[in-house]
């Protein structure tokens, strides 16, 4: 491409021939930009602009690969450096021609230098390093630019990058020393700093120290400088972080004695000694101590209003008229519990028997298992035991659906759906088994076999309506022939629990839109609860693999014959869907609280929106309508903690970020957090969070950790938890999406006193809310 010396018309720019006047050109026709035929505020382009962009948007029309159009980037780039589509354009033709990418990165290396805050040039560095493969000279280059703008924010995220990406550790402390020996005002060198150690060694102890040594002597040497304060609140961070930790307190109080009270030329330059001062004892939890620090705040605040710091006079007045209260790490006692009570787990049944007891059994896939526990919220940590397994071959072998446990003529039944081991889906059917013992954890579950009408068609989601006048009625999920088109509900007399005495009558069919706006349709999951005469079946409807997944209602009286499907009344629109960020809410039991005073549902809904059949157990109180219906009302805020059930354990709660937090990870806000902050970035194998918890007595313990997991590919994420410094444990935390809690629920023994919980890095990412610990009785 030639140029000419006399356009002189964009700084920077080589001037050239226009191109309707090269011969190269005269093939294409140039597009013009279209801004409408009532443009409200047109630019003023410049005619060589105008025109370079007109043939570059006919190249780009045509797919132009050819070394003219690179050369038509190139003008383009530098008349705009901050146009995206030319630099992706470019990219398309540098990969295409198979160009020397040295050259490239030699071309956006001065690009870089004479648009040195433009976040384009910098991506495109960024993406012709990645292509290379390598990284040569790439450091020296940055320092070159970071030389000339050492608070060049596009510059330090590349170096990071860099740093991240290829392990270019080595010597970058060193690098910057360099710059703080330079500049020790240089907060950007301040925070790679701490960006350095927190992606190598990680805040261990010994690290911490010597970074204190660091910036202890740079704080004596240049005491008004806030980045340097900044850094050292930063390393406190993985202290113990009050007027215990001795170190920090005596290096603030030998300044403040030594130099701030005897420097009577240049006190102002002490504002940031005094200000952390003022944190240090505001955040001191020794209540012996509180008059003492108040008194001592109180009269920090004035030296800064009126001798110091006078520009803020109102903010330290404001400091001064606050309530002083001790920050104790100590955990606040609480009556509400955040609504998941297992993170992973679909179709739950709870049974609270009158040995005070919750029998709780969810689907596992290749199993019958059940679990009790004595708080309805713990159930997921409760004893469990396997009471059946699949023996790999007969009618019940694979696929294990939906078990339900009840305590029908004194004796205990589970009923459940499986099929063959082919794991076809059309050969399911309902299955019990039976243990005569008063404990269904001791003695054995006994095969009854399957539990049929004379069809013998495709039946799941079995339950039993034990009728006040003795009779037992099974309901069921079915198809009405041998294909796949819809679910119908089914109701059949019983002779005994475990045998169906008549034929099959049909009591409902999904009909309604919101129950047939999926393939196929579906009515399933019938659960039967009895008041004031009124027999209320809710069952699930609409596709159990999607968002719409909801509750329905069917009444009968009590007095009615519940064989005619004209006694069975269906409501006309759901009474439970989706709402408040939970979805897909669906296959419910019903339970009364620990005390009987009120009726709880829990139900599964999928994990995230559109996570279909990755699901979580919630439950949550419901009401009764006038008409003696269940009033199961909205799914309650994930994120608003609700009532714990009446009669139910009373938890101290502890927030992650009053915890220790060591070698990594820190606290930052969210809205969907307890207390507004969460604690993150628990990426190294001994990033820890450690609580300290107090116990009135010793005994077995429920810790509920509210935690979440976003790693990528919707890994599985654990962290390990140590008790008392005692043998780990590995606590699973399933993907739910960052800020979509979940709940990791276990039971430990703790001593009376102080107890010391340690979560550390397991596999993949997790963050940490808070921790719920109550007494398991």
């Amino acid at each position: 491409m030639s140029y000419s010396e006399s356009d002189d018309e964009s700084e920077g720019v080589p001037s050239q021939l226009q191109f309707s006047a090269r011969p190269e050109w005269s093939d294409v026709v140039p597009i013009e930009q279209d801004d409408g035929p009532h443009a409200v505020v047109k630019i003023a382009y410049s005619d060589s602009f105008r025109e370079t962009f007109n043939y570059m948007r006919a190249c780009m029309q045509s797919n132009e690969m050819s070394e003219r159009a690179l050369d038509l980037t190139k003008v383009a780039c530098r008349l705009n450096p901050a146009n995206y589509t030319v630099w992706c354009y470019r990219r398309k033709l540098l990969y295409n021609l198979g160009c020397d990418l040295n050259e490239e990165i030699t071309f956006i290396g001065q690009m870089i230098k004479e648009n040195p805050k433009n976040y384009q040039v910098w991506e495109h560095r960024r993406l012709i390093v990645e292509r290379l493969g390598h990284t040569a000279n790439e450091l020296t280059f940055l320092s070159d630019i970071i030389e000339r703008d050492s608070k060049n924010y596009h510059a330090w995220q590349y170096r990071q990058w860099l740093l991240r990406t290829y392990s270019l550790w080595s010597d970058e402390l060193n690098y910057v020393e360099h710059l703080l020996r330079d500049d020790i005002r240089n907060n950007s060198a301040w925070n790679q700093r701490y960006f350095v150690i927190a992606h190598t060694t990680g805040f261990k102890d010994d690290i911490i120290e010597r970074e204190l040594d660091f910036v202890e002597k740079r704080i004596e040497l240049c005491p008004d400088n806030e980045s340097a304060w900044n850094y050292l609140r930063g390393i406190v961070r993985f202290r113990s972080v009050n007027l215990n930790d001795q170190r920090i307190w005596n290096f603030c109080q030998n300044l403040y004695e030594n130099k701030f009270q005897k420097d009577n030329f240049n006190n102002q330059q002490w504002k940031f000694l005094l200000a952390y001062m003022i944190e240090l004892l505001i955040d001191d939890d020794r209540k012996e101590k509180q008059e003492e620090n108040k008194k001592m705040i109180n009269n920090l605040c004035e030296r800064l209003a009126v001798q110091i710091d006078p520009i803020r006079k109102k903010y330290w007045q404001y400091i001064q008229e606050q309530p002083f209260e001790s920050k104790s790490i100590r955990a606040a006692n609480v009556n509400t519990f955040y609504n998941v009570i297992a993170q992973d787990g679909a179709d739950p049944w709870v049974y609270k028997h009158t040995d005070g007891w919750y029998y709780s059994t969810r689907t596992t896939g290749g199993d019958v298992r059940i679990w009790r526990s004595r708080s309805l919220t713990s159930m997921n940590a409760g004893e469990s035991q396997i009471v059946w397994r699949s023996p790999n071959s007969g009618a019940a072998c694979k696929a294990i659906w939906a078990p339900e446990l009840h305590f029908v003529q004194s004796r205990w039944y589970i009923y459940f759906a499986a099929t063959t081991c082919d794991d076809r889906n059309e050969n399911h059917r309902m299955f019990v088994i039976e243990n005569t013992n008063a404990d269904p954890f001791t003695s054995t579950f006994v095969w009854r076999g399957q539990i049929t009408d004379a069809t013998n068609k495709w039946a799941i989601d079995g339950t039993v309506l034990q009728h006040p006048s003795g009779q037992l009625y099974f309901i069921w999920s079915g198809w009405q022939g041998d294909v796949d088109e819809r679910q119908i509900l089914y109701i059949a007399q019983m002779s005994n629990p475990w045998t169906i005495s008549s034929a099959r009558i049909e009591i409902a069919r999904p009909v309604y839109s919101w129950e047939t706006n999926h393939r196929p349709y579906v009515n399933e999951g019938p659960q039967v609860t009895i008041r004031n005469g009124v027999i209320s079946l809710v069952y699930s409807a609409s596709g159990s693999w999607t968002n719409d997944y909801c509750l329905g209602l069917m009444t009968a009286s009590i007095n009615s014959n519940l064989m005619n499907a004209a006694s069975w009344v269906k409501q006309t629109n759901p009474i439970f869907r989706s709402g408040n960020s939970i979805y897909g809410p669906g296959h419910q039991s019903f339970t009364k609280s620990p005390d009987d005073r009120e009726d709880w549902i829990i139900y599964h809904s999928a994990r995230y929106s559109g996570s279909g059949w990755t699901r979580q157990v919630r439950a949550q109180q419901f009401t009764w309508n006038a008409d003696s219906t269940p009033n199961l009302g909205s799914p309650m805020n994930p994120n608003i903690p609700i009532r714990i059930p009446s009669g139910d354990q009373l938890r101290d709660r502890y927030e992650a970020e009053h915890a220790r937090l060591l070698n990594g990870p820190y606290q930052h806000a969210h809205p969907s957090a307890s207390n507004g902050i969460k604690v993150g970035y628990i990426d190294f194998p001994d990033s820890t969070v450690e609580f300290t918890v107090h116990c009135a007595k010793a005994g077995t313990y429920i810790i509920v950790i509210r935690n979440g997991n976003g790693s990528a590919g919707n890994a599985l994420a654990t962290h390990w938890l140590s008790v008392n410094n005692g043998n780990r444990i590995e606590i699973p935390i399933v993907y739910s999406g960052w800020d979509m809690w979940g709940a990791s629920i276990v039971r430990a023994s703790l001593k009376q006193g102080a107890n010391t919980l340690a979560l550390t890095k397991g596999m993949n990412f997790a963050e940490i809310d808070e921790i719920d610990v109550f007494l398991d009785e």
